[in-house]
């Protein structure tokens, strides 16, 4: 488990793991209530266990109006359980891993007994989620010692924005490019 762990941090570096960092900044960005950023992280390991199970697996648009509706709610009502938490869904949703061993294992056992699989995904996807609240709290507190933040709206542009590149089209190009800039950069 600590293996799936280390992995999801040093995954988080990778562009197949930004779909989750970025929010996951936003969120630390816009709110510090430990209960609404809980709700985030929990819809995402959820969502995404449910999808590598391969027991609810919906289209990339599908992930964008989540991510727009919640994020539309976000703006509306502020940082509150249920838009969090549907912007969560939508994260999830849109993920497509970047497989190492550890998470390679815990898909492959998901295939058979997705039990079984829980702890690995939830590990991997706990460890690409920590990095992102790290920084996400840090440049708030960053943020507020200067008299600015938390930035509650923030959330909602970020989720709006990725759910309006998913809805028409463009995610999946953005994607392909930031991952061919970044094997240029590191390889």
């Amino acid at each position: 488990m600590i293996g799936a762990f280390v992995e999801g941090v040093t995954q988080s570096l990778l562009p197949c793991s930004w779909i989750l960092v970025v929010p996951t900044v936003a969120a630390g960005l816009a709110m510090r209530r430990p209960g609404v950023l809980t709700t985030f992280v929990g819809a995402v390991v959820a969502t995404a266990w449910t999808s590598v199970a391969g027991w609810i697996v919906p289209p990339l648009w599908v992930a964008g109006i989540a991510l727009l509706v919640g994020g539309l709610l976000w703006w509306r009502f502020g940082a509150t359980y249920a838009p969090v938490a549907l912007v969560g869904v939508g994260t999830a949703w849109a993920w497509q891993p970047c497989v190492g061993p550890e998470l390679g294992e815990a898909l492959t056992t998901a295939q058979c007994d997705a039990w079984a699989a829980l702890g690995g995904v939830s590990m991997f996807l706990l460890g690409v989620l920590v990095v992102g609240l790290a920084i996400g709290l840090a440049g708030g507190a960053v943020l507020a010692r200067f008299g600015k933040g938390p930035f509650p709206r923030v959330g909602a542009v970020v989720a709006m924005a990725l759910g309006l590149t998913m809805v028409v089209g463009l995610y999946p190009r953005i994607a392909s490019t930031l991952a061919q800039w970044s094997t240029k950069l590191w390889a």
